[in-house]
């Protein structure tokens, strides 16, 4: 839409609620109802040069009606959204109008008082004539930008040509000099903060649209908001496009982030240790054994951590999404503003459809709607498809069957977008494929499956994620087994088949405690202390946490000679607060531990029990304990300062 002034002005348009971000803020704003062939625009304009100089010329694709309209349904779906988804002569001579022995190049089909707005309906078959008219009746139209009205008049669009009026004059064209109508103080302000009444344009159209490219005579950027009611969802594929390249952009940044940030993730209790008061008295134990880079690089004591963010799934911003839609019921009190200025909603389920976006000039086109659900599907077999599965899950069962389809899609890719929105829906007959799935060749595919399974939970899944908890992928086994937790007291598993994951040196292991846990059933003390001996740390650390209270020194042996740097932290960690000479002298043997975090954090912990600083050299400690063991008596330590 193009707002006519003499400095090229904005054009028309389109929990407690921000007013300003979908009333007072856009410069267009519309509200669009299409069914069977028809459009209903309701259109409003914020503007804030002078009244007088106002104007709108707004293309449509058919002959149109024009009534007027109120601002509350504009009100009531931004309430709604915002709740749904996170503001002289009568007319000019003959000569002009018409051209030579033919039809008229502008014809004036009607003029009419429309609330505060003087409304022309015009067609023309002549840019030119239509550039010339519009100046003559106040439209200060560029006559370089000629060729935006040429496109919709080779379309066949007709044009509401629209000006604040308050005298109700029909386009009097003023003679020169003439003085401007008087415009109130109240209409003036409304138009600038942009809550004048719209105006209803209601009009023959196939497609639903929203003319936007006329906007960019006006040679200003500008704020768009659209709400789009429809039977069957729509999408506008400009908007989407434009949101997908954001959408690539911040995935790449978050991977980025991401990146760094598991580089620093690995420090040994970040953010209390380096830079804190501990990590000085650490340094300042004996100056001549500075603790090294290993006792706080969690990697140094061999922790391992699998690396399982996934990009695609876990990348999902809602104000990102390329097309963010909602259920709603015409006959609901929500949308009784609606209702009355338009009032096909009635007896009707509707689907809205929420588009907030900021335009260039060189980017303004007018705004096709399509199908949404076709137009999504399309988009995920490309690149960043998972966007598009994003969307999905919010047209709930009008998108099964393409989530259904996708998941037997033989393109692995194709799968793995699918697998995205089927975790984020809820359906029984999501649950063959996933069984069938589970079994992929794709470990990504095997882990989808697994997390679309949690909303979809059928106990058919049991033991094929209690196969999948032992497989060699870590991503798969983690969130096989992060199911079977959310899922623990509806599962029933057999004594025998307990003992056997319990005998596993893996994630089953871990579960079979859980499971046991959870069944108010003990593991036996003497299985715990074999766990102790186990590569899986997570198996070891929950044994080691049922025991650690009142755990042997002899039961504290699995631990100390555990293959992991971070188990025998574990043991060093006890064996300190024993404090006694059978756990210093275990301390003395571990001396020369392979891992030079352990080696350290012996000698600091000897420190502790014997007073002596005797710097790095594991010898002045094993000389000085062969010297003094048999009068050895353990110093009162504060473990609450030290640890």
């Amino acid at each position: 839409m193009f707002a006519c002034t003499s400095t090229f002005g904005d054009g028309c348009f389109v929990f407690r609620w921000n007013k300003e971000k979908d009333i007072n803020e856009p410069t267009q704003k519309a509200i669009i109802l299409h069914d069977h062939g028809r459009e209903d625009l309701v259109l409003q304009v914020k503007y804030e040069g002078p009244a007088e100089d106002f104007g709108w010329v707004i293309p449509v694709p058919g002959q149109p009606e024009v009534r007027k309209g109120s601002m509350e349904p504009f009100y009531e779906l931004s309430r709604l959204t915002q709740k749904q988804f996170g503001d002289g002569s009568r007319f000019m001579s003959a000569g002009m109008e018409r051209a030579r022995g033919g039809e008229p190049e502008v014809k004036v089909i009607e003029i009419k008082t429309v609330g505060a707005y003087e409304v022309a309906i015009l067609s023309s078959t002549n840019p030119s004539a239509l550039a010339d008219w519009l100046a003559a009746h106040q439209f200060n139209f560029p006559k370089e930008k000629q060729s935006v009205l040429d496109q919709y008049i080779q379309r066949h669009w007709f044009f509401v040509a629209a000006r604040v009026n308050p005298e109700g004059n029909g386009f009097v064209v003023k003679a020169t000099g003439a003085k401007p109508s008087t415009i109130s103080g109240i209409t003036r302000q409304k138009l600038a903060s942009g809550e004048l009444h719209p105006i209803i344009i209601s009009f023959p159209s196939e497609k639903c649209v929203f003319p936007l490219a006329i906007s960019s005579i006006n040679g200003k950027p500008s704020e768009i908001s659209l709400y789009v009611l429809s039977a069957e969802p729509l999408a506008s594929p400009i908007v989407c496009n434009r949101k997908l390249k954001v959408y690539e952009t911040e995935k790449a940044n978050s991977a980025q982030r991401h990146k760094e940030f598991m580089k620093t993730r690995g420090n040994w209790r970040p953010g209390s240790v380096r830079g804190s008061p501990m990590e000085q008295r650490m340094k300042a134990e004996d100056p001549n054994d500075p603790p090294p880079d290993s006792v706080y690089d969690r990697t140094g004591l061999g922790v391992q951590e699998p690396e399982l963010y996934d990009d695609e799934e876990d990348f999902d911003d809602p104000n990102l999404r390329l097309v963010q839609s909602m259920s709603v019921d015409g006959d609901t009190n929500a949308v009784n503003a609606c209702r009355h200025d338009l009032p096909r909603l009635k007896t009707k389920q509707w689907w809205l459809t929420k588009i907030t976006e900021t335009f260039r000039p060189e980017e303004m086109v007018d705004l096709e709607f399509v199908p949404a659900i076709p137009f999504l599907t399309e988009k995920l077999r490309q690149e960043n498809g998972e966007a598009a599965a994003h969307c999905l899950p919010q047209y709930r069962r009008l998108a099964v069957p393409t989530v259904l389809h996708g998941l037997k899609e033989s393109d692995d890719a194709v799968r793995r977008r699918v697998l995205v929105a089927a975790s984020e829906m809820s359906d029984p007959r999501f649950v063959e494929p996933l069984l069938k799935l589970m079994e992929d060749k794709d470990p990504k595919i095997r882990t989808r499956a697994c997390n679309a399974s949690y909303n979809n939970w059928d106990e058919r899944f049991v033991n094929p994620l209690l196969k999948l908890i032992r497989d060699r992928n870590p991503g798969v086994a983690g969130a096989a087994r992060y199911l079977l937790q959310m899922h623990i007291r509806d599962i029933k598993i057999d004594p025998a088949e307990l003992r056997q994951m319990l005998a596993e040196d893996g994630p089953s292991s871990m579960f079979a405690v859980q499971m046991m846990r959870t069944d108010d059933r003990h593991v036996p003390r003497e299985q715990l202390v074999r766990l102790l001996s186990y590569t899986n740390l997570a198996t070891v650390s929950m044994a080691f946490s049922d025991l650690r209270k009142d755990i042997t020194l002899d039961e504290l042996s699995p631990l100390m000679t555990n293959s992991l740097p971070m188990a025998r932290m574990m043991a060093l960690g006890v064996l300190g607060r024993m404090n006694d000479k059978p756990a210093v002298e275990r301390m003395v043997s571990m001396l020369h531990d392979s891992s030079e975090a352990i080696c350290w954090r012996v000698r600091s912990n000897l420190r502790r029990a014997t007073g002596q600083k005797l710097g790095a050299d594991p010898a002045a400690y094993e000389k000085w304990w062969t010297e003094n063991k048999d009068t050895f008596t353990p110093r009162a330590q504060n473990f609450r300062n030290n640890r």
